[in-house]
């Protein structure tokens, strides 16, 4: 949510059954991005255009510490330092003959329901 994707073209690799990794995984679990990491979220937040169907910006939200505190910790679950880079997958994918890349793509924003 906030890192590069790539798109990938298979090599058709028999002994990964044609097959490719879609992600690179976590590494801090949900609960764990929840405890600290402040700093990093303000950040993302701040660079980021997140959309979610509450609009955090209107002014009635803002206006309700609850609504508000839930749906962040919602984000906050999933924001990019939750995750591993996606980098070296996409180098091993490569290495391996299982599939390169063909374009990064860099995202604008993301919509979390």
């Amino acid at each position: 949510m906030g890192a590069s994707s790539f798109v990938l073209v298979g090599q058709g690799n028999a002994e990964a059954m044609a097959s490719a990794s879609h992600g690179a995984g976590r590494v801090l679990s949900r609960g764990e991005a929840m405890r600290g990491f402040d700093a990093e979220f303000e950040k993302f937040m701040r660079e980021f255009r997140v959309v979610t169907p509450t609009d955090l910006r209107r002014p009635d939200v803002r206006q309700r510490p609850d609504i508000l505190a839930r749906k962040l910790e919602e984000i906050k679950q999933e924001a990019p330092f939750a995750y591993k880079g996606i980098g070296p997958v996409v180098d091993t994918l490569t290495a391996a003959g299982i599939a390169r890349p063909v374009a990064e793509l860099t995202p604008l924003m993301t919509i979390k329901g």
